[in-house]
């Protein structure tokens, strides 16, 4: 007789070994973490508690996102030797906001800016202090970018649907603004604001300035195609309100000064493309970065006479490879200190989003009297790190303090200058 096996059923098989396996595991873990007494190095002291606590500098920031344990620059586990104030070489990095921020900006001894987290504004009054307040109980969610007005007295806050907003932080009072603007700016005085619209009809391409709260708004020149070659940059004085970089062949442009009332100034011949421009405190000076075939389209430093009827006169160029948001003036505007990029591949001053913080920051300083320049700072923290790149950049109210907005961590950080 012969006997008929019944058919097996292999998945079913193999879902029961999967679960039996699975229960296994489960036991396994459980008994290991919760039932086994731990070894005597486990008790050992954490790497992270000798590196931050034994002979640790005073406020050097213990709770700096991103800490972690890492190897020496040299991968030996030792830590260069890092100075307390900048003579040249490796710089102690302090901690000036605990947790992530969004567009910080200098206020009367301290800073001001969002915290994504919590979504509200701050202002920390001290930069050697972590005591903050609140500038309002109002809230705002996922804020994409903040445009301060020097007083901080209000700002306009982009969300990431293109919406905006101008808020008054005086008045607890906000009012909202087209989608269409882009890359608004405060006058120095607080009291007009500067922008421009950029639209799918190049006829609704406008330049505009307004009131500091958004009124009495009026078209100042009619941008067009060129919308993209507007770089928003208002004078100390207010007259020039925008820089219109015009290329005038392979590797040379024109900048044309728009002024806010339709002034005819002068117009300043630049040895590159990609021109960008910021003026020093006085007006007198302006420094600015373009890009040509001679720098490997690497954003080249220059400065020259940046007052409208000597612009462009005293040009030269710094030998710095650098955009222009990585400097800022020295209040008298004869020193400019920058954050300067240990390597940048070849083109990378032609898209500065998507190559400005591929390398680490070291900081310079250039007296613009003498075109002088030297290394003062490679900004490090005492586990070893150093990945730093600086998305903006300040001096302290007496000038002892470089402070800055590290793109990598979202945090601010200082060096001491002296």
């Amino acid at each position: 007789m012969t006997i008929k096996l019944p058919q097996l059923n292999y998945k079913k098989i193999f879902i029961i070994l999967g679960f039996i396996f699975l229960v296994v595991i489960l036991v396994y873990i459980i008994i290991f973490f919760f039932f086994t007494d731990k070894k005597p190095e486990d008790t050992a002291l954490d790497i992270d508690d000798i590196i931050f606590n034994a002979g640790r500098f005073p406020d050097s920031g213990d709770r700096v996102p991103g800490r972690g344990v890492s190897t020496g620059p040299d991968g030996t586990g030792t830590f260069p030797q890092a100075d307390l104030t900048a003579r040249g070489s490796f710089t102690q990095v302090q901690v000036v906001t605990e947790y992530l921020v969004k567009d910080p900006r200098s206020a009367s001894g301290g800073i001001v800016y969002y915290d994504p987290r919590e979504g509200y504004f701050y202002r920390q009054s001290d930069i050697d202090s972590d005591n903050k307040t609140l500038l309002t109980d109002e809230k705002f969610f996922e804020v994409q970018s903040v445009a301060w007005s020097p007083n901080q007295s209000k700002a306009v806050i982009e969300f990431p649907d293109g919406s905006n907003i101008l808020y008054d932080f005086t008045k607890r009072h906000k009012i909202t603004l087209p989608s269409e603007i882009e890359d608004p700016v405060f006058t120095e005085r607080s009291d007009q604001l500067v922008y421009k619209t950029k639209t799918n009809d190049d006829d609704f391409n406008w330049l505009v300035v307004s009131d500091s709260d958004g009124g009495n708004a009026r078209f100042v020149e009619p941008l067009s195609d060129n919308v993209d070659f507007i770089q928003v940059e208002a004078s100390p004085d207010s007259r020039v309100v925008a820089f219109y970089g015009k290329p005038t062949g392979l590797s040379s442009s024109e900048v044309l000064l728009l002024g806010q009332n339709g002034e005819n100034f002068k117009s300043m011949k630049v040895t590159g493309l990609n021109y960008k421009g910021k003026y020093s405190p006085d007006g007198k000076r302006l420094i600015y970065h373009v890009v040509s075939p001679v720098t490997d389209y690497n954003p080249l430093l220059w400065v020259a006479d940046g007052r409208a009827q000597s612009i462009g006169q005293k040009n030269f160029n710094l030998g710095i490879i650098t955009w222009v948001d990585k400097c800022v003036f020295s209040f008298d505007s004869r020193f400019l200190y920058c954050a300067v990029a240990s390597e940048l591949p070849s083109g990378a001053g032609i898209d500065p989003d998507l190559f400005a913080h591929d390398s680490t920051d070291t900081f310079f300083k250039i007296d613009l009297d003498t075109g002088l320049k030297q290394q003062i700072a490679i900004p490090i923290f005492s586990d070893g790190r150093r990945s730093f790149s600086v998305e903006s950049i300040w001096l302290s109210e007496d000038e002892s303090e470089l402070v800055f907005w590290d793109f990598h961590t979202g945090g601010v950080y200082k060096v001491r200058l002296r």
